[in-house]
């Protein structure tokens, strides 16, 4: 696979790409999604963070302290504004098809899975060990999978002189300048370096490993996409679930602590301590969470 990816006429952009499309169409469905349910025209413009927490964005602290595995998953679907989702899909769309003709759907499909999976997780991590309130989300991960998977099969191909390799380098560039931009705009948490570099890492030891030759069967390729749909769905199913299940499931820290004192405060005792555990599992040590926890021991011990 040599040369460098180039835009198509827009009756045949997409032939023979449907990884491509799906996620394309799937997340402008999504982002449509998140504005019916915010019941608000300026979520056309940016999401309501709420809404994003509820279809399953990537709150790192809850990722980790609550288990929320599932968000890895949906987080690469969502996105922050309009500005985001645009940026997403514009780059995605001018790199994804003529990848995917190449390395074949059945490649693509696990490779940007996995891809934006470890960049949700990279993400998550970085936000746990620093502790800062870090919600995450976009196909951005999965995208510099592709970039990364083409860098190494233009290495692998042509070496150092690859006209591709030199391509993608050019868009890691580019991402480098946009985020510098993003920042001095204050655009919201649309650029994420750990989930970009997650992302491509794997999306170049996926191309590391793959088979010169042609891409995979019939069969092996509606295993790959079938296998990879399954994991989405069920993703957003559990999310789903969370939601309906756990009250807990839409809130921040903060917004846990707040709930908590109030209940306190007020002497209900059960769901006090059941949102004091809720917020403990954000903020584990944490000075005010252990505070809370000894009120209720003295407050509500008789109870």
């Amino acid at each position: 696979m040599t040369g460098e990816p180039k835009a198509h006429a827009a009756a045949g952009w997409m032939t023979n790409a449907p990884v491509t499309r799906v996620i394309l169409w799937g997340t402008v469905a999504l982002y449509a999604a998140g504005a019916v349910l915010s019941r608000s025209a300026l979520a056309l413009v940016e999401q309501p963070e709420r809404v994003l927490l509820a279809m399953g964005a990537n709150y790192a602290r809850a990722t980790v302290g609550d288990h929320r595995y599932e968000t890895l998953v949906t987080s690469t679907l969502l996105h922050f504004s309009i500005l985001h989702l645009v940026f997403n899909l514009y780059a995605l769309r001018q790199i994804g098809p003529p990848i995917e003709r190449n390395v074949g759907s059945g490649r693509m499909a696990p490779m940007m899975l996995v891809a934006g999976v470890a960049g949700s997780a990279l993400s998550a991590a970085v936000g746990w060990v620093s502790g800062e309130e870090r919600v995450s989300a976009g196909v951005s991960g999965a995208f510099c999978g592709i970039i990364g998977a083409a860098l190494v099969l233009g290495l692998r191909a042509e070496g150092a002189k690859s006209r591709l390799a030199w391509a993608m380098g050019r868009w890691l560039a580019m991402l480098l300048v946009v985020q510098f931009i993003a920042q001095l705009v204050h655009v919201r948490a649309a650029f994420d370096n750990a989930a970009h570099f997650g992302g491509a890492l794997v999306g170049g030891i996926f191309a590391a490993t793959w088979r010169r030759g042609p891409p995979y069967g019939a069969l092996a390729r509606r295993v790959a996409l079938g296998a990879s749909a399954l994991v989405v769905a069920a993703a957003f199913a559990v999310t789903g679930w969370r939601d309906l299940h756990d009250p807990f499931a839409r809130m921040r820290a903060t917004d846990r602590y707040e709930m908590a004192k109030r209940l306190l405060a007020a002497g209900d005792c059960r769901p006090a301590r059941e949102a004091i555990s809720a917020t403990a599992r954000l903020l584990p040590h944490a000075p005010e969470v252990l505070a809370l926890e000894q009120e209720l021991a003295s407050s509500c011990q008789a109870r």
